[in-house]
């Protein structure tokens, strides 16, 4: 939802209780394993009746090459990722504390040859990734996919158009 989410531990056998749920609208769950760097997530309507089911696995990672109209790479290319469309880059402190103990971030640079490397993302959540250029030369691309666990989305080239 829109708020701060109070997180919540699964018992012995996996199960686990949210309240306090908006009535209406989406809920972005994520399941976080407490020593490993295994994640899972999921975007339900909060009905009494739905029970998800969240398989825990490694995060994904995204790579690409941001080039321009010309096909050259443009080496001041920044990544930066939200969880869908709200603009929010984290869902709770607790995930995002596990994400920055095991390496990952919100954004990303290039490198000289144009490419970008993103990981982090959790299983089962939609993301939108924005790439632009950090000096402002170029337009911007947004891009969405939905992660899928340990899997590396190759999105190839991808054309910021000269301002």
């Amino acid at each position: 939802g829109d708020s701060v989410v109070h997180p919540a531990v699964t018992n012995a056998e996996g199960y686990f209780e949210l309240s306090g749920l908006p009535v209406r609208g989406e809920v972005k769950v994520i399941a976080v394993h407490p020593t490993e760097p295994l994640f899972a997530g999921t975007v339900l309507d909060p009905d009494p009746g739905t029970t998800p089911v969240l398989v825990l696995g490694p995060a994904a990672e995204v790579t690409g090459r941001a080039v321009d109209d010309e096909g050259k790479p443009i080496a001041t290319a920044q990544v930066i990722y939200t969880v869908g469309s709200s603009g929010q880059p984290v869902i709770s402190q607790e995930f995002y504390r596990r994400t920055i103990e095991v390496g990952y971030g919100t954004y990303w640079y290039g490198d000289a040859a144009g490419r970008w490397h993103a990981s982090g993302f959790v299983a089962g959540l939609p993301y939108e990734i924005v790439l632009l250029d950090r000096h402002y030369e170029f337009g911007r691309q947004t891009l969405e996919f939905t992660a899928q666990p340990g899997e590396t989305i190759e999105l190839g080239d991808i054309v910021l158009g000269k301002r």
